[in-house]
């Protein structure tokens, strides 16, 4: 089921310039494989060098504080990232075509198999609020 998009985004510091991302530590966070095909191929649509990869942290929340620190830049979905809108540069991204670059969030489960209780009731709960 699907549940809703959002954007994807270049996040920086307040201080860190666009044009100046080759020379600043790209900032990874575990995730999953679709990032990080969706972060490379926007890369190699913009920039000729490849990234200053150099940093590699296991949360987003921690990669955010790096960034809050002025200690490199990330690309991250916006979920959550609002919170901190006062703090980092959040741009949405898009592609060469003009555009938008989203993830889309959805639920999966077997509707015809029989669910536990608690599961059952978070996708009535899911259905109810969507």
């Amino acid at each position: 089921m699907f549940l809703r998009s959002e954007p994807i985004c270049l996040v920086t510091s307040k201080h860190c310039n666009r044009n100046r991302l080759a020379s600043i530590p790209q900032i990874r966070y575990t995730t999953d494989p679709s990032l990080y095909a969706i972060m490379d191929t926007w890369w190699k649509q913009n920039y000729t060098t490849p990234p200053n990869s150099g940093l590699y942290l296991d949360t987003m929340e921690t990669c955010r504080r790096f960034i809050q620190k002025n200690l490199g830049w990330s690309i991250l979905p916006y979920t959550g990232l609002e919170y901190f809108a006062d703090d980092i540069r959040i741009e949405p991204l898009y592609w060469n075509d003009g555009t938008a670059i989203e993830r889309e969030t959805n639920l999966y489960y077997h509707p015809r198999k029989p669910q536990r209780k608690a599961v059952q009731a978070f996708i009535d709960y899911v259905q109810q609020h969507i």
